[in-house]
């Protein structure tokens, strides 16, 4: 299936990225070879809340684009920055944050500490507005990620006219 995607968009425009949860480590590795079988290596995104598996996967590919997924609230986040760390030596340069009613205190603390910042679950367009919105040290949120792509399309364009 993968390779039906690859296939379809090979010849797309260079602003074209693949993003994907993967299960564990052994669909990242087939991920990767099927990537680079396509020359898409530079094209895809690798989004995981384990960081041994990012970390297990950046032995098998050096130069992949990692995003790590947070998936709890203030809280959790807090405790995150124990992981700060361990990301920057894995080369994570995003942390793709679960939409919540706290999202720009998550948002700055991301932010504050050198990521930058996707943002899944966003399935409103109050929270699509709310999302656009966010911007701290002139900063905002790199991607949105939604059921409704057609819905988030259609407000961007009428958002920014």
């Amino acid at each position: 299936m993968v390779d039906e995607v690859f296939q379809a968009f090979r010849n797309s425009s260079n602003e074209v990225r693949f993003s994907f949860d993967i299960a564990n480590k052994e669909v990242g590795v087939k991920l990767l070879i099927t990537a680079k079988e396509f020359s898409l290596l530079n094209k895809i995104e690798i989004t995981d809340s384990r960081l041994k598996v990012l970390s297990q996967l950046r032995n098998e590919n050096k130069k992949v684009k990692f995003i790590y997924t947070l998936t709890g609230n203030i809280n959790i986040i807090k405790n995150e920055t124990q992981n700060f760390k361990k990301l920057k030596e894995l080369d994570v340069k995003i942390i793709n944050l679960k939409f919540s009613r706290n999202i720009e205190d998550l948002f700055k603390i991301i932010i504050d500490n050198g990521f930058n910042c996707y943002v899944w679950g966003v399935n409103t367009k109050m929270g699509m507005k709310k999302v656009i919105e966010l911007n701290y040290h002139n900063q905002r949120v790199k991607a949105i990620y939604t059921n409704y792509p057609d819905i988030l399309f259609d407000f961007i364009m009428e958002y920014f006219k």
